[in-house]
């Protein structure tokens, strides 16, 4: 049976080969076939005229923890929010959590690690990451590449020690080794998650060794810190990449805390300096200023290291909850964290409790509410106001927090922001996270079209080809990947076609169910259509990207 035919017409071709090229595009099954001035129709060919319309690669996420969401089949519907920003590929495997190797003896340790990424309570059925790559095979809505976490093999290996002894060390080496021979395309890290935080820079340099004997492989970092530590966070993915002689990735840039907004600039020359002395480093950053985490994050780690359940038991105490309190009002970060409590960011130090706020929780009367609002509605001080929430939900909510990127979410100015995103070095990224309710923060709503709106239509400091080829090639590049992100012969079909002026996120921040981004007209994955003339189809065309 021959494949099916579909030829996209009259188009607008923007891509690192194609500089706002009128061109017809023929697609053959799962790949391009032909790209030209013009392509005769045949009969019984599918047509979609594209005159007007901006024809791109699809837009590939190169950082996602789709990992945690993929096994699932509601996984369609979370992610149906990034399809609409023409997103047609995902690389998992971030901030040094991914969802293999799952021994049965660290079961509980793995998911008090990382169950927080989950949608939804699930008993992995693979063993390692060969199994869990076979298990996705036909069952995707997108196509997803994956990254080995270092504090899942760490867990894996050595439960939440603070050291590891040479045996745990080989062991974690053959774990990264077995997911790389199965395509993974390198190791990233978490450096502000327990355990990952007490791992030494000596440790990450002899993994990133161990991925860099295989091919297309880099190295990704949440950094150690990105507050009181960020320039010294930095300087150390730098000299992993130097050590190592791999490329390497610093996940989602921003500082926290305006405060620390300056250090953007700093950390930008050193990335450049770098460059010029031969290490191959990129940052990406997300496409708003502020951010979402759990509510666990705002306390000391060793708070909760006896476990949650304890931890809400002790903080009914006064004693122990003040000295809490006391620990989070006055507790600066240090260098190196392997060295002291592993507390890599105090939030409210670097962002100040009146710009945390509740963003989703089961009772609905807290969102959109800060602590100190709170505070004054109840007639107690901000600190009480977040026992009484954190007890409320059992700590098990979602907090904005304004400042994350160096700037304010509402102000008018966001210099040191825009700065970042506007450099060269810059590709920019998802992170998406969905809580238990399916709700997300604003960048997997919108976080492509928000750069194309402020930055390309409205600031006018960017251009849209430069922005297409950070949303695509440039992805790709770094994959070392050379059938995806570019509109070539033989490349597979995974085009996005946008309506540009219309091509926009909607913010609404703590809205429970934000509008998704518009503009996608047309999205084709593999060479299916996913999304025809604004409508989505229900299909699974995704492949799993191996590193081969």
């Amino acid at each position: 049976m021959s494949p099916h035919q579909l030829l996209i017409t009259n188009g607008t071709l923007v891509s690192r080969d194609h500089a706002f090229e009128r061109g017809d595009v023929l697609v053959s099954g799962e790949r391009i076939a032909s790209i030209a001035p013009h392509i005769q129709a045949r009969e019984g060919w599918k047509a979609i005229d594209a005159a007007g319309k901006v024809v791109a690669p699809g837009f590939m996420n190169i950082h996602s923890h789709a990992d945690f969401h993929v096994p699932i089949p509601e996984h369609a519907q979370l992610y149906e929010r990034l399809l609409y920003q023409g997103i047609t590929t995902n690389v998992g495997g971030q901030c040094g959590f991914c969802f293999f190797p799952v021994r049965g003896e660290r079961r509980k340790e793995l998911n008090d690690y990382q169950g927080f990424l989950l949608y939804r309570d699930f008993e992995p059925q693979w063993a390692d990451c060969r199994e869990y790559f076979d298990l996705l095979e036909g069952r995707l809505q997108f196509n997803y590449a994956q990254l080995a976490g270092h504090g899942t093999l760490r867990v894996n290996a050595a439960g939440f020690g603070e050291r590891v002894n040479q045996e745990q060390m080989r062991d974690m080496t053959r774990m990264l080794e077995e997911s790389l021979d199965a395509g993974c395309f390198g190791l990233s890290s978490g450096l502000m998650y327990m355990p990952g935080t007490f791992a030494d820079t000596a440790e990450l340099v002899a993994l990133a060794r161990t991925a860099k004997r295989h091919r297309n492989t880099f190295y990704a970092s949440h950094l150690r810190g990105y507050s009181a530590t960020f320039v010294e966070a930095v300087e150390e993915i730098l000299q992993v990449g130097r050590e190592a002689e791999i490329p390497v990735q610093v996940s989602h840039l921003g500082p926290f805390g305006v405060k620390n907004g300056h250090k953007i600039a700093i950390v930008i020359e050193l990335m450049e300096k770098a460059r010029r002395e031969g290490v191959d480093v990129a940052y990406d950053s997300l496409g708003f200023c502020g951010s979402d985490t759990l509510a666990i994050a705002l306390f000391p780690p060793s708070s909760y290291s006896r476990g949650l359940d304890r931890f809400l038991e002790d903080i009914r105490g006064d004693s122990f909850w003040n000295e809490v309190v006391r620990r989070v009002q006055t507790h600066v970060p240090q260098w190196p964290s392997w060295e002291g409590n592993g507390w890599t960011d105090n939030f409210v130090e670097c962002c100040g409790i009146e710009n945390i706020y509740v963003l989703g929780s089961r009772d609905p009367a807290f969102v959109g509410k800060s602590f100190v609002s709170l505070g004054e509605e109840w007639g107690v001080d901000p600190w009480e106001a977040l026992r009484r929430v954190v007890l409320a939900e059992r700590a098990d909510f979602k907090i904005f927090i304004d400042g994350i990127g160096g700037e304010l979410y509402g102000s008018p100015r966001q210099p040191s922001f825009d700065a970042m995103i506007e450099h060269p070095l810059c590709i920019n990224s998802v992170d998406e996270v969905f809580d238990r309710s399916g709700r997300s923060w604003l960048e997997a709503w919108g976080s492509f079209p928000h750069i194309v709106r402020r930055y390309v239509r409205e600031r006018k400091t960017l251009e849209l080809q430069p922005v297409i080829e950070r949303f695509t090639s440039r992805v790709a590049e770094r994959l070392g990947i050379a059938d995806r992100g570019y509109l070539r012969e033989g490349c597979f079909a995974d085009i996005v076609v946008l309506d540009l002026e219309n091509y926009s996120d909607h913010p609404a921040l703590f809205a429970q169910e934000p509008r998704h981004a518009t503009g996608v007209e047309q999205l084709l994955i593999n060479g299916q259509p996913v999304i025809e003339n604004g409508s989505l189809n229900r299909i699974l065309p995704g492949h799993v990207i191996r590193n081969r």
